[in-house]
């Protein structure tokens, strides 16, 4: 699945598998991700700083320095992001 730099409002992706998708420069602008499938997929100069991600796998989902997390970069690994 490929949403590269869509703007999302309100949508509930909840439990989505989203597995090795191309999210770079999504902007979220609000919603939930709240258990979602992120492994391996591509977050690269996207926006979730508003996005739920909580309980969400994130394992090997890759990001960069212009990637907007709703958490500190401790936490991206601790959740076995990569950052490239």
């Amino acid at each position: 699945a490929s949403l590269y730099g869509v703007a999302l409002e309100r949508v509930d992706m909840s439990g989505a598998d989203l597995r090795g998708a191309n999210l770079t420069k999504v902007e979220f602008k609000s919603g939930s991700l709240k258990d979602a499938d992120l492994r391996d997929a591509w977050l690269a100069g996207a926006d979730l700083r508003r996005a739920d991600l909580s309980s969400a796998q994130l394992k090997g989902a890759i990001y960069d320095y212009q990637t907007r997390l709703p958490f500190p970069a401790a936490e991206a690994k601790r959740r076995g992001m990569l950052r490239r």
